[in-house]
């Protein structure tokens, strides 16, 4: 669960600061708004992995 929760966190905090970044710059727009999707997708990325390596390795920390 905590994958998810900081997932959340983190799109939290970066679409607020995209959000002033517009604010203060709106004519860098599309720019900002480019890079604030890169960046979720490779947030996400790294969630998803997570998960993978959970389920992968799960039977192996249970026996631990």
């Amino acid at each position: 669960m905590l994958p998810i929760a900081f997932g959340v966190l983190g799109t939290g905090i970066l679409f607020a600061g995209y959000n002033l970044a517009v604010s203060r710059n709106p004519e860098e727009v599309e720019n900002l708004f480019n890079s604030t999707l890169m960046g979720f997708a490779l947030m996400e990325t790294f969630i998803f992995l997570s998960f993978v390596v959970g389920i992968r390795y799960r039977n192996f920390i249970c026996r631990l």
